[in-house]
């Protein structure tokens, strides 16, 4: 049959060509009724090849458009948020009821702590403010100022006391001072929460006693020393608090890690944990020890904490923004007492200078920056008196 050798030899050429194998249906359509053929014949193409791809798939089905996959997606970007929150709404009341159970069971340790708080950002905002005001020239203080400022200072340490007494009584039965000396407490059962509610309320009692210890050197030493000598106590206080703080979790981390271990699997569990505790411990306790063993070799060495000393005789007009006087301060517009010569070669008085920083940390001629040779990073962060308000956990 001649149809049947075209239609093989057709077959043959596409096998030969896997890339484009066609189908020859001129024979097939010529034995079809006269209207299917010319339909067939108007479409401009005698061969359909195998596994092509339409490139107009609109005329596929009546002329309709494809459907787009990601038009879903496109239209609204935030389906996914949307199934989330779908599935978690049926389990949010039942959340809500773990919450609540949650705030009942530890309502007293959740009020302890957020009025600690919110006494402590009252008391520290308070101690700047009265160490601000101490630091003001001699001649503009009246001598009923400066007694009003001591009596401030020492209502404001009783309370910070007052504060530290109240919360070691309530919790005289834990005996929650031994906290504070770097021991564990007396509590029934270590565990997360006990742990976490010990160290957090001794690291706040110790904000507390930093604070009365520098309203004490306000209330005994500003009107004998220099606002010079009282920050340098600033500094070393914060300085040893920030030291100290690192020591007194060490004791209730041990008692928690190592309680419940009887098995001997279990002993050297805890023991591997342990180990691996001292060795992050240490690594915090060097970085804080180290800003203040700089503190303490810089005030053997040099009495400021920042800048040079430099004699009276030795200051230029240059040095002092050129004024008519070499000697004139030109903050405070007086003869310089204890001039310091800043790296951008101006001299000022020590004290004009240390309550300039307090407010900005920069030259008050040129705007160039000040940092102590001290600590380049933090060290001008507790000129004005202030505390830290970050909590030790670890």
């Amino acid at each position: 049959d001649p149809e049947a050798r075209s239609l093989s030899t057709t077959a043959s050429s596409s096998a030969s060509n896997p890339s484009s194998l066609s189908v020859n249906l001129e024979p097939f359509l010529a034995q079809l009724p006269h209207n299917i053929h010319d339909n067939a014949a108007s479409n401009n193409s005698n061969s359909y090849t195998i596994g092509a791809v339409d490139e107009n798939p609109a005329d596929a089905v009546n002329g309709a458009p494809a459907p787009n996959p990601t038009a879903g997606q496109q239209q609204n970007p935030n389906q996914a948020f949307i199934q989330v929150t779908k599935a978690v709404l049926p389990s949010l009341p039942f959340i809500l009821l773990l919450a609540l159970k949650f705030l009942y069971d530890h309502k007293v340790g959740l009020l302890l702590f957020v009025c600690l708080w919110l006494l402590f950002a009252k008391c520290n905002e308070g101690v700047t403010k009265l160490i601000s005001r101490s630091r003001a020239p001699v001649v503009n203080l009246a001598a009923s100022s400066g007694a009003s400022h001591r009596r401030q200072a020492a209502c404001l340490c009783l309370v910070c006391l007052a504060t530290v007494l109240l919360v070691i009584y309530l919790f005289k039965e834990q005996s929650l001072w031994l906290s504070l000396i770097c021991l564990p407490p007396n509590l029934q059962t270590y565990g997360f929460w006990s742990l976490l509610f010990t160290v957090t309320v001794a690291d706040m009692l110790l904000k507390f006693v930093v604070m009365s210890i520098k309203l004490s050197a306000v209330c005994l030493l500003s009107d004998r020393l220099s606002c010079v000598s009282l920050t340098r106590i600033y500094l070393i206080v914060e300085r040893f608090y920030q030291l100290y703080r690192q020591f007194v979790p060490i004791g209730v981390w041990y008692v928690t890690l190592v309680s419940g271990g009887g098995a001997d699997s279990s002993r050297i569990y805890t023991s591997l944990l342990v180990i691996a505790y001292a060795i992050f411990k240490v690594h915090s306790l060097y970085t804080s020890a180290i800003p203040l063993v700089k503190i303490l070799a810089n005030l053997i060495q040099t009495p400021t904490l920042f800048g040079n000393n430099t004699a009276q005789s030795s200051t230029k007009s240059s040095d002092t923004g050129g004024c008519s006087d070499s000697n004139e301060c030109p903050i405070c517009r007086e003869l310089m007492r204890g001039p310091v010569r800043l790296a951008c070669q101006h001299a000022f008085c020590l004290d004009c200078l240390l309550r300039w920083l307090a407010q900005s940390r920069t030259c008050p001629m040129c705007r160039q920056a000040v940092a102590p040779p001290v600590d380049g990073q933090d060290a001008l962060a507790w000129l004005d008196g202030s505390t830290t308000s970050g909590l030790q956990i670890y």
